[in-house]
């Protein structure tokens, strides 16, 4: 079991990666919106936290990763991703060059 300081670091880490701009967010919402927060959500087991539509009468939720690069791989935690890009992109740490 995932202890909540846990979900709290993947949630704040959801944030900075929002507000860097790897996070896009659903386009729009159904009710005609295109503004949302970032919620915790119990139900969301890798991340912790949906993005939630502004409208309290549409109450559509969407998965943290919708439209970026984090959709391809649902079951790792959002930090493990940017980590292994950092330290195989940004580091240039790859395997053939380490060989």
């Amino acid at each position: 079991m995932e202890s909540n300081e846990n979900k709290n670091d993947e949630y704040s880490y959801s944030i900075q990666l929002y507000k860097m701009g790897y996070l896009k967010g659903p386009k729009e919402y159904k009710c005609g919106r295109t503004s949302f927060s970032i919620q915790n959500d119990a139900n969301n087991k890798t991340s912790g936290c949906i993005f939630s539509c502004i409208n309290y009468k549409c109450k559509l939720k969407y998965s943290i990763r919708i439209n970026s690069l984090f959709d391809n791989l649902p079951n790792i935690k959002l930090s493990i991703i940017s980590e292994i890009i950092k330290a195989f992109i940004c580091l240039d740490l790859n395997f053939g060059k380490n060989y």
